[in-house]
């Protein structure tokens, strides 16, 4: 279930980025969901997991959109 999960998330990311660090961001979310022992820390895992995800490729597709207009 959580492998669909993961790459979900990444997929929030821009293509370049995936294309770049897709496997990296994968291993990391299994090896930081094995570590989150009981349900209180699996919540805390996906919700920081979610926030910074978000928060990380917005950041990033504003970054890459104000470079393609500057050109």
């Amino acid at each position: 279930m959580e492998e669909p999960a993961f790459r979900w998330l990444v997929r929030l990311y821009p293509r370049w980025f995936r294309r770049a660090h897709e496997e990296e961001l994968l291993e990391f979310l299994r090896v930081r969901h094995q570590e989150a022992q009981g349900a209180g820390a699996r919540l805390r895992f996906w919700s920081r997991m979610v926030r910074d995800a978000v928060i990380t490729a917005i950041a990033l597709r504003r970054g890459s959109r104000a470079t393609e207009e500057g050109r």
